[in-house]
């Protein structure tokens, strides 16, 4: 029983020995040689030449013949040849033979017998001394290049540990040749050729060593004398316009690496083909040839891009100074056509000059021109009416009673021109009235007339008025402000109703004495939603206060003059003057008034805050459900508006400071501060 116990504790000993020794087939191979005609044949034997047979016993024609007959005459030979008698599966054997030769080998089955038994024939040993492991040069195709093409001599054993094992022929710039044992129940032997990297790649996971039984350096044989380019050049590097290329070349036989320099891209260096060319709306190519007796022919391929339309162009639609114009660029390469904006006139992208001297009798031409480094240069004429006469200079000839007119002599500050002007009886309604300071109808006083021409200019007489008198003006008092109960207002806008909740509002500007705030667009409408401008409100204002004359004859403003380029009179200009000194409004940075842009609430409120003085507030505007939204700038005048009830926002809560400020809007404020 003991014996029987040794027994199965040495077979399970000798087992475990073997274990390492089994090997996987290989089913990854570059490619099999399988024909006794291939040409790499030829090529795999010359390739031994360049391997360092010193003190293995043999030399290189020796090693050859050894690989012809493994290849060719053995019972199990790679091409040809039968079953490999002992398989993995198989009983471990010690011996091996193939017909030919016999030897003993190191006791294994399957690959390792083999490559044991032909490394036994061609060196008359299996097992090596020293092994040279892939870990020492990476695993990498390029470690496994140099290792190989270094140490391994035909006939040498590879192992791939715990894997598989195939004897080593001979090997090139880009792979090596082995014999490989494949199968199981009847293996056979492959001549396999395998690209370095696809080796390393498929047996990654194993230890991979030769066993390197024939201490040769094959360096010491390759290229002594000269390297083997055989003018297989590649490029590895395309060359450019502004940068050179680069071809490269590898030996043969040790795979150093010939470099050679393309110059850049260019018709001196290079012969110059239009393969196909470029237009406005397709890209095209075009081919650089280098020929060179040494290193081959080259061409290279390089994209011409799109060319860009040459465009010319023509007015389509003239511009004014409320509606854009367009150009119309017509291609003279593809025919295409393009349409380009044109910008109504301002002063930002168009140059402003006046062709000739405008005078009373006389008009000019404005020329706005627009230069565009993409279309060119266009100019377009406004011709605009001469100026009429300026009559500022005037002297009153005869002074207007309530019984008779008055003469008023002017002459024109400009040509010197001189007319005479009847002014009106003081009954007239063309005058706006006034009381002294102090005075009142129960009281008596003196009633002033004010008469005023946008030509002529303002004039005042006096009128004694008796106690209790009134004077009225479309139903209420111009001295006093009483009402005329006798008179009923007449609403002459057909979009302002009786039942609307501005209607009071709108008639106080519209019969608002001694000067009327607003007269509506027209004889018949109000509009009451449209937006106020600055230029509007401003005026509103400067109205209320009775039109002032401003102390300063200088704007501030550059984009506020008293000519408008139609050669108008600014119907704005003193408002805005009388605002700015009023510190009504400071304009915008740079200068700038803007007259044109709308109005919001809360800018409307901080005027009319401004216009009563700047009066002290709570600041405080908390009471809005949207207060986060109301700027810094805004909320003293704010507060101060609900505190005075000149407004109480909106029924849902909010101000809405941001939203434009319309017409309607706008009186009611003032009507609820200056009534």
């Amino acid at each position: 029983m003991k014996k029987r116990l040794l027994s199965l504790a040495l077979s399970l000993a000798l087992l475990a020995g073997l274990l390492p020794m089994l090997s996987l087939e290989a089913s990854a191979a570059t490619s099999t040689v399988t024909s006794r005609s291939d040409a790499r044949i030829e090529q795999m034997l010359k390739r031994i030449e360049y391997q360092d047979f010193t003190g293995s016993g043999i030399n290189v024609s020796q090693a050859q013949d050894y690989m012809r007959h493994f290849m060719f005459d053995s019972d199990f030979a790679a091409i040809g040849g039968g079953t490999f008698n002992y398989p993995n599966s198989g009983t471990y054997t010690w011996s091996v033979s193939d017909g030919t030769y016999e030897r003993s080998i190191r006791g294994s089955t399957g690959c390792c017998a083999y490559c044991y038994f032909v490394s036994k024939v061609v060196y008359g040993n299996e097992v090596p001394t020293e092994k040279v492991f892939l870990s020492t040069y990476g695993y990498t195709g390029d470690g496994l290049k140099t290792m190989l093409l270094r140490y391994a001599q035909a006939g040498e054993h590879l192992r791939m540990e715990a894997s598989h094992s195939v004897t080593f022929i001979s090997g090139d710039d880009n792979g090596f040749y082995c014999f490989s044992y494949c199968g199981d129940n009847n293996p056979v032997i492959r001549l396999e050729y395998w690209t370095y990297s696809d080796f390393v790649n498929y047996y990654r996971s194993c230890s991979i060593e030769l066993y390197d039984i024939n201490k040769g350096d094959n360096d010491s044989v390759r290229c002594k004398s000269g390297h083997s380019y055989d003018n297989r050049y590649s490029v590895t590097k395309t060359p450019t316009a502004t940068a050179d290329g680069k071809i490269s070349c590898h030996c043969n036989v040790c795979g150093a690496v010939k470099d050679v320099t393309l110059p850049k891209l260019d018709k001196t260096n290079y012969s110059y083909t239009v393969i196909t060319a470029a237009s406005c709306t397709s890209s095209g190519k075009e081919r650089f040839t280098w020929n060179n007796k040494s290193y081959g022919t080259f061409y290279f391929d390089v994209t011409v891009p799109v060319l860009p339309h040459s465009y010319g162009y023509s007015v389509e639609t003239k511009p004014t100074e409320t509606s854009e114009g367009s150009l119309r660029g017509l291609c003279s390469v593809c025919g295409g056509t393009v349409s380009v904006t044109l910008p109504c006139f301002n002063y930002t992208d168009y140059t402003y000059s006046v062709i000739g001297e405008p005078s009373c009798t006389q008009g000019c031409t404005g020329r706005y021109t627009l230069n565009n480094k993409d279309c060119g240069t266009f100019y377009f004429d406004i011709d605009f009416p001469a100026l009429g006469h300026g009559f500022y200079e005037n002297t009153l000839a005869a002074a207007p009673t309530a019984d008779r007119t008055g003469t008023l002599r002017c002459t024109c500050f400009r040509c010197g021109a001189v007319m005479t002007v009847t002014l009106p009886k003081l009954s007239s309604a063309d005058y706006s009235i006034s009381r002294e300071e102090g005075t009142s109808c129960s009281d008596g006083g003196i009633l002033q007339y004010k008469w005023k021409n946008v030509q002529y200019g303002e004039y005042s007489f006096d009128r004694v008025i008796l106690p209790g008198e009134h004077s009225y003006e479309s139903g209420v008092c111009a001295v006093c402000g009483a009402a005329d109960h006798s008179v009923t207002f007449t609403n002459p806008f057909v979009d302002v109703s009786e039942n609307s909740n501005y209607f009071e509002e709108v008639m106080w500007a519209y019969y608002h004495r001694p000067q009327q705030i607003t007269g509506g667009y027209d004889a018949t409408h109000f509009v009451p939603n449209d937006p106020c401008t600055r230029a509007q409100v401003v005026t509103f204002l400067w109205r209320a206060a009775g039109c002032p004359e401003p102390e300063t004859v200088v704007c501030p403003f550059s984009d506020v003059s008293y000519i408008q380029p139609n050669g108008r009179e600014n119907p704005y200009y003193k408002a805005i003057l009388w605002a700015s000194e009023n510190g009504i409004t400071a304009g915008y940075p740079g200068g700038l008034f803007k007259p044109g842009d709308t109005v919001t609430r809360a800018q409307f409120v901080t005027f009319l805050w401004r216009y009563e003085g700047q009066p002290e507030t709570s600041g405080s505007v908390s009471g809005f459900r949207d207060a986060d939204s109301i700027a810094n700038a805004y909320r003293t005048a704010v507060a101060w508006a609900v505190e005075t009830g000149v407004t109480s926002g909106y029924t849902d809560g909010t101000f809405r400071p941001n939203a434009t400020c319309t017409r309607w809007a706008v009186v009611s404020f003032m009507y609820r501060d200056l009534k």
